[in-house]
């Protein structure tokens, strides 16, 4: 097995069941490296020892069995953060975050990318960022959503919903669901490791 790293995206089995994961951090015991992976599917960590592969192209089509099924789940977190943020919608306060707009958090989202999914080039991520927004403003009317770039991590979390659920119901568009899901489903996992940075409740007006 190549050496990993923490935050590196890795294919593990767990169970029986292989899945994608990131590895939060590692421990020592008699003489063996355990891992606790935090996996993509389930939105919870794992212990694992060995079946821990790189997470590339030919590693996921190789394990995964549903490799083409759409992989994002509301975790507890999230669903927290948007039930209290319609709830602020409903009298008339919408969250508004200059240090961390929707654009500064895709920029630093990129650069998690290319620090840790390493079978892609730092040119990849960046033709693959512009191409999923361009994809997402096609489909704005759609989706009954419009990018503002001052909701931060409150619009991410939506784009991603919105856009996934989009995808799930139109046969149209086939072409670029596993495509687009696949950077959702990055860039959900990104938002829950920076969250208490990304995120202040305080920030409605």
């Amino acid at each position: 097995m190549q050496k990993i790293t923490n935050n590196q995206y890795v294919v593990f089995k767990h169970q029986d069941e292989w899945q994608e994961g990131r590895i939060v951090d590692y421990t020592t015991f008699e003489n063996k490296i355990i891992y606790n992976i935090y996996s993509l599917k389930y939105c919870k960590s794992f212990s694992v020892q060995e079946h821990i592969l790189i997470s590339s192209p030919e590693n996921i089509k190789r394990v995964l069995k549903d490799s083409n099924a759409v992989r994002i789940t509301k975790n507890e977190t999230f669903l927290e953060i948007l039930n209290y943020d319609e709830a602020q919608s409903k009298i008339g306060l919408r969250y508004s975050c200059l240090n961390f707009t929707l654009q500064k958090i895709l920029e630093l989202f990129i650069a998690h990318l290319i620090d840790n999914k390493l079978y892609l080039t730092k040119e990849e991520i960046f033709l693959s960022i512009e191409g999923l927004k361009d994809i997402i403003k096609e489909i704005q009317g759609e989706i009954n959503y419009k990018l503002i770039d001052e909701e931060g991590v409150i619009g991410c979390l939506k784009l991603c919903y919105l856009t996934v659920n989009y995808l799930l119901t139109n046969e149209n568009i086939l072409e670029v669901k596993n495509f687009v899901q696949m950077f959702c489903v990055y860039l959900l996992d990104f938002l829950l490791v920076n969250i208490n940075l990304f995120y202040d409740k305080n920030m409605y007006i």
